[in-house]
């Protein structure tokens, strides 16, 4: 404390009832104040300083405590304070040590900067702001110190809050959906108000400027309009995955500027309320629009009246330039009560205030950025299960989230290394899976999946020691399917497995070419069905091994060797040359049902102990000849009768 603010020390009253600025304290204890400052905002948080005489009171005690700083216009019994601003202690220090006392100064804000003690990481699905912002007054106890006069009950799909206070995020989305919060004068009363509809006007009051006083109204000693330029056009795009389209926006300003006109600022891409981007639309550009035209026209101005506070209305009455009579909406002020050296109470208030016919908006406020990407678990009722949409996007739930069920994420795309229509590639991650999560655009309400981690739970298919494997192992219960590769050297292999069915479809031609051996082994049957004709050529032998039997059915078969075929039956034998055929076995027996022929240029039938020909009739004849000759004995004889005839017969 400067030895000035020690010499004020001196008038300063030290009785409650004979001072104009008073602090009550949770248990309705007064204290005097010699100083008061007040920095108040729409949609911004008040500061207030307060010197107070602390007499006896442990300092660290003042903080938590919710007080009262009262000001009064007169020193009466009866009287009743003309403002009233009321919070929490926030922080505390002493400025000077006295004999019965000290002089202290409390740092005081609303109950709402307690949000900002309060950090979480934290996922809110199918909630509007206005459900969102109760759940967590709620949560912090402060379900009666707010009112909500009117807010959009837009839906949000998914609604991150990524390492914010509760009071940042909180805000964030306030100013997102264009709703003020301020304090009701002379109240804690969080009032949460769509900025499109005007404030309550009950608290309007007329002010004159001072060089032209009324006598009836109080005085504004400074009016400074001023005006800022901006772009004329607002053009607002974002992409919808789920219509796969650019979805755009725009609207233009209502003051013209020179040139404006010509001047687009383009946003993209524009985040999305609702998730879905049915939200950016006109309105949703023209209130984008209403808070870039907030900063168009400001008044500043200054008064020593106790009666500018920040969401009321005030009217200018006189003024010089009689185009600045209307009325304004004060959107900030910065107040200062200071008791003299006397005693006396003197007040200046600084305050800036616009059009109340123009809008006024909050400022957007920037989401959180995240470096990098995020871990997380894919959410589902079994580990291990196949947990996809009909657009193969999954929940997950981070590691930081604590709220229990298996949907705690909204619906999130799984980046693939192709996505066509219909074709491409899919690996959708199963419950309980360890996968890596990007935010597109680097928004924290649009994450997407990016990859898949093993961790010491789901260890890698390939342990350690077989580095040099790679692959596809796919399952879900049961058996694996598989694809593995590796190059250990000298060894090189391919393995393809499938744990039950294995289809291969070829619209076109199949070839394969294999530099050494194939060997297939099938343990049931084999069935190949042909349209056309099957051709199979080798270079060496063709074997043909059947356990039991082997058929074979067409119109015709042909066998064909340029030098023999042999059918071998045990000790029975058919041999097939270029020049004869040779039939070997124990009994040989040729049967025709009709007929059988025999034709050669000659045909020897020889048998080595005798050989019989017999049928109902049998005939020998010959062209020219036919001899019947016996090495010994030779006989001719018939049953009944015996005809021999020719020519000349010769019996000798």
């Amino acid at each position: 404390m400067s030895q000035q603010q020690r010499n004020n020390l001196i008038g300063i009253p030290r009785e409650a009832s004979s001072s104009q600025l008073l602090v009550k304290d949770e248990a309705g204890e007064l204290f005097i104040a010699t100083s008061v400052s007040v920095t108040e905002k729409l949609s911004q948080l008040s500061h207030i300083e307060v010197a107070v005489l602390n007499l006896g009171m442990d300092v660290s005690s003042w903080l938590g405590q919710h007080i009262s700083c009262q000001i009064f216009d007169q020193i009466s019994p009866s009287r009743e304070p003309v403002r009233v601003y009321k919070g929490v202690v926030t922080g505390v220090k002493i400025l000077f040590d006295a004999d019965q006392g000290s002089c202290i100064a409390l740092t005081v804000e609303p109950w709402m900067a307690l949000l900002r003690y309060s950090r979480h990481y934290r996922v809110f699905q199918n909630k509007s702001t206005q459900e969102i912002v109760s759940e967590i007054f709620t949560e912090l106890k402060f379900s009666g110190k707010y009112q909500v006069k009117k807010m959009p009950k837009v839906k949000r799909e998914y609604c991150l809050q990524y390492n914010e206070t509760d009071l940042a995020f909180v805000s964030r989305l306030l100013a997102q959906e264009g709703v003020h919060f301020y304090f009701e004068r002379d109240s804690d009363i969080l009032i949460l108000q769509d900025a499109a509809l005007p404030f309550d006007d009950g608290h309007q009051q007329d002010f004159d400027y001072f060089s032209l006083p009324s006598g009836d109204n109080p005085l504004l000693n400074h009016w400074a309009p001023a005006f800022c330029y901006h772009s004329g056009v607002l053009q607002l795009a974002a992409y919808n995955p789920a219509s796969t389209a650019l979805v755009e926006a725009e609207s233009k300003t209502k003051s013209a500027l020179p040139g404006s006109h010509s001047l687009t600022e383009f946003r993209y891409p524009h985040p999305s309320i609702s998730g879905d981007f049915s939200d950016i639309n006109k309105a949703s550009s023209q209130r984008s629009k209403a808070q870039q035209d907030s900063d168009y026209s400001l008044v500043n101005a200054s008064t020593e009246s106790y009666l500018i506070c920040s969401g009321n209305y005030l009217k200018l009455t006189s003024h010089p330039d009689l185009e600045q009579l209307d009325d304004y909406l004060v959107i900030s002020g910065r107040s200062i009560y200071h008791v003299d050296e006397k005693g006396g109470l003197s007040n200046h208030t600084d305050f800036d205030c616009i059009l109340s016919s123009l809008p006024y908006y909050p400022p957007l406020l920037e989401k959180p950025s995240v470096s990098g990407m995020h871990s997380a678990v894919v959410a589902g009722a079994s580990a291990g299960e196949s947990t996809c949409d009909k657009e193969g996007r999954i929940r997950i739930k981070f590691h930081w989230d604590d709220v229990a069920g298996d949907k705690t994420s909204c619906w999130v795309r799984v980046a693939q290394s192709m996505a066509g229509s219909g074709y491409g590639l899919q690996f959708i991650p199963r419950a309980g899976q360890e996968v890596l999560v990007s935010f597109l655009e680097g928004d924290i309400d649009r994450p997407i999946v990016t990859g898949s981690l093993y961790n010491s739970k789901h260890k890698a298919p390939y342990a350690e020691a077989e580095t040099t494997k790679s692959g596809i192992k796919t399952q879900l219960k049961g058996e694996s399917n598989e694809l593995r590769f590796d190059d250990k050297k000298d060894s090189e292999e391919l393995y393809l497995h499938a744990a039950k069915d294995y289809f291969l479809e070829v619209k076109n031609d199949r070839k394969i070419t294999v530099a050494k051996d194939v060997d297939e082994q099938v343990e049931g049957e084999k069935s190949v069905q042909v349209k056309k004709d099957i051709s199979t050529k080798t270079d060496a032998n063709y074997s043909l091994d059947a356990g039991k039997s082997i058929s074979e059915k067409a119109q015709n078969i042909t066998l064909h060797a340029d030098k023999t075929i042999v059918l071998k039956v045990g000790s029975s034998q058919i041999e097939i040359s270029a020049s004869k055929i040779e039939i070997k076995s124990s009994e040989i027996s040729i049967k025709g049902t009709a007929k059988v022929d025999v034709t050669a240029n000659n045909v020897n039938l020889k048998a080595q102990i005798a050989l019989k020909a017999g049928s109902a009739n049998t005939e020998l004849s010959g062209d020219i000849g036919v001899k019947v000759k016996g090495g010994t004995m030779a006989e001719l004889s018939g049953g009944a009768m015996t005809t021999v005839k020719g020519g000349m017969v010769m019996v000798n």
